[in-house]
């Protein structure tokens, strides 16, 4: 069923995330003061409403695709609960993490959970989505397939790791396959649940002329 939570901790109950709420007060503080590094003592109270997206829509010049008009494209990120009434789709996208770099060090996969608006009691509104990281599990991409690794991280509890950020951190949807050990790959192992039980995965770079610019 789609979410209908109309506060944070309603939505932390549907989605499962308790610590959803403390990740929101941690994101308005970081919005609302940058320069001061966040504690939960200092963590500004949210008592407002929140609505909840599915989708969102990515804006973006992809040069090698000339065939549009000033090479702009427009693609859709998806947080669906159901998919076409089948199983959730929830789409990875690139995030722009550290703008003094070039390419992939620069930039983060993550794992869209929702999108959330909300406006804070001096009436500014934050859109924002619920993400889960993925780490580099190196610094340089494969020797051999030429694409980017990455792992889903884990919290000291077992926990996965969850972080509420701006939209505006989203550069575009990304693509990633799984990393194949030696073994077959398990019958249960499909589309729809792998990110949840598998821990290595390629940052798909063939995807289109453009990611291939941007991840390679």
């Amino acid at each position: 069923a789609c979410q209908c939570a109309k506060t944070s901790i309603a939505l932390a109950v549907e989605l499962g995330i308790p610590s959803l709420p403390k990740l929101i007060g941690q994101f308005l503080f970081e919005q609302l003061h940058p320069a001061s590094p966040p504690t939960t003592s200092r963590l500004p109270p949210f008592t407002g409403c929140i609505k909840v997206f599915h989708l969102a829509t990515a804006t973006f010049v992809a040069p090698s695709d000339p065939s549009r008009i000033g090479s702009m494209w427009q693609e859709y990120i998806r947080a669906m609960p159901s998919w076409g009434r089948g199983p959730a789709c929830y789409d990875r996208v690139f995030l722009s993490t550290d703008s003094t770099q070039e390419g992939m060090l620069g930039m983060d996969i993550a794992h869209i959970y929702c999108f959330v608006s909300f406006t804070h009691t001096d009436g500014q509104s934050f859109p924002c989505t619920l993400v889960h990281w993925f780490d580099h599990i190196d610094d340089v991409p494969d020797e051999l397939t030429g694409m980017w690794m990455v792992s889903p991280p884990f919290l000291n509890d077992g926990s996965q790791n969850f972080a509420v950020i701006h939209i505006n951190s989203i550069i575009q949807s990304a693509h990633i396959l799984l990393i194949f050990g030696k073994e077959g790959v398990l019958p249960f192992i499909n589309c729809h649940n792998s990110l949840g039980v598998c821990h290595g995965f390629y940052v798909n770079h063939f995807a289109d002329h453009h990611t291939f610019e941007l991840a390679s």
